[in-house]
């Protein structure tokens, strides 16, 4: 089965989009490799932001962490993770402090799904029989 026929068969849900991710990388696993280094050694720190903002209650800083974020995860096609960036940074924006660290916890959990399904394309390539089917 084709990444992209996978792809189609995924659930809605899936933590990554794949044929978005292959278009982005244009296939090549080398380049999404060299994506994941930067991604491990920048997320740490973008979520410690994150979360120290949060713990501050300094809503415009979760905001722009959050933005930061969405950039970041866009360039994985990470979507359930981009959507709870997303939702933080709306609700940062309209300081809404509580609604927006609950969602901290959904970019984290989203994150963790989307990493075996990006490490597996990085892998084995998007061409794989399982290359589009979502990780847990």
């Amino acid at each position: 089965m084709s990444a992209i026929h996978s792809t189609m068969t995924a659930p809605i849900d899936a933590p990554v989009d794949v044929a978005s991710l292959r278009d982005r990388v244009a296939g090549q696993r080398d380049l999404l490799r060299r994506l994941l280094d930067v991604f491990h050694e920048q997320y740490p720190s973008q979520i410690a932001l994150l979360r120290a903002a949060s713990e501050q209650g300094v809503a415009a800083e979760m905001r722009r962490a959050a933005h930061r974020l969405i950039g970041t995860l866009s360039c994985f096609s990470a979507t359930q993770a981009i959507a709870a960036a997303r939702a933080v940074e709306q609700a940062a924006a309209r300081d809404e402090i509580e609604a927006a660290r609950v969602g901290i916890a959904a970019i984290e959990r989203e994150v963790t799904r989307a990493m075996p399904l990006l490490a597996r394309l990085a892998a084995q390539g998007f061409e794989a029989p399982d290359a589009g089917r979502g990780g847990s």
